[in-house]
């Protein structure tokens, strides 16, 4: 599952495939909410900051493919909104 999450894609071209559940994701800057459900997906270019969230009450599961692998660690933003930091801070 999932945590909420605010980063910068640096390095790598991402796609995500909800295998369960809902993700909401906030793309771009300023960011852009996309819902994407069960057996859907969303890809982002590299360079691009997003927030994943879970705003459902389902777990949710997703699988993620980036690539070229990142060889750093991803550089961490701060919450798009403080409703998104009380949702990050209650899971």
């Amino acid at each position: 599952m999932l945590a909420a999450g605010d980063r910068s894609n640096a390095a790598a071209s991402t796609t995500f495939v909800v295998l369960a559940g809902t993700l909401s994701m906030y793309v771009g800057d300023p960011s852009r909410r996309q819902d994407v459900p069960t057996g859907g997906l969303i890809h982002v270019d590299a360079g691009t900051p997003l927030q994943t969230m879970n705003h459902g009450g389902n777990d949710l599961l997703v699988y993620v493919y980036g690539y070229p692998p990142e060889s750093e660690i991803a550089e961490i933003l701060d919450p798009a909104s403080p409703a998104s930091k009380l949702r990050a801070d209650s899971t």
